[in-house]
């Protein structure tokens, strides 16, 4: 699972686009802008620092940025209760990014309690903001009954809405699951 949030990690600021696509212009997003700058230019202290003053102005990416952080643990003291905070903070302000994590975090029982009925609530709210790997966990759960009755005809809805979104999984699993049912329909 690291590897998968520090590669969402990477991804994220390799597109610093986000910033300025989604709210340029109002201070925290500004500052979040800044941040990423500084972590291109690899002076993490000072990205950081920017991340940190964006979160408290609201700005979500940046709140899921500095949850990030903590979790990693690399350039501020590892933290997990501070990461999953900043998390939750992130979510709370519709970073996608800030909800996937923590449904991953709830899903898998990591640094905190497990339970599939909050990876299920996080993991909505992700797909509802259009994150892709959000829908396809989502679509896995309802397929499984983990937190949610088992319900295939969701599943593929929200493998469907992943595969939008551009995950080849969710593809894959639309198409398999969609078989699967033809198959068990044509039987019957």
């Amino acid at each position: 699972m690291r590897i998968f949030l520090k590669l969402f990690f990477l991804i994220l600021v390799l597109t610093q686009g986000y910033a300025l696509t989604q709210s340029y212009g109002n201070r925290g997003s500004d500052i979040f802008y800044k941040g990423l700058e500084a972590h291109q230019n690899k002076d993490f202290q000072r990205a950081f620092r920017y991340f940190e003053n964006a979160c408290n102005l609201n700005e979500g990416q940046a709140c899921f940025n500095v949850g990030f952080l903590y979790f990693e643990g690399k350039i501020v003291k590892q933290d997990y209760k501070q990461a999953i905070k900043y998390y939750q903070k992130g979510c709370d302000l519709d970073s996608k990014e800030g909800c996937f994590n923590l449904a991953l975090l709830y899903e898998e029982g990591e640094k905190v309690k497990q339970s599939y009925k909050e990876a299920v609530k996080y993991y909505q709210k992700g797909c509802d903001l259009d994150e892709s790997q959000s829908c396809v966990n989502l679509g896995i759960l309802y397929q499984n009954g983990k937190g949610v009755k088992q319900d295939y005809k969701q599943a593929l809805k929200y493998y469907q809405k992943g595969c939008a979104l551009g995950s080849s999984v969710g593809c894959r699993e639309f198409e398999r699951v969609q078989k699967q049912l033809s198959h068990s329909s044509n039987k019957k």
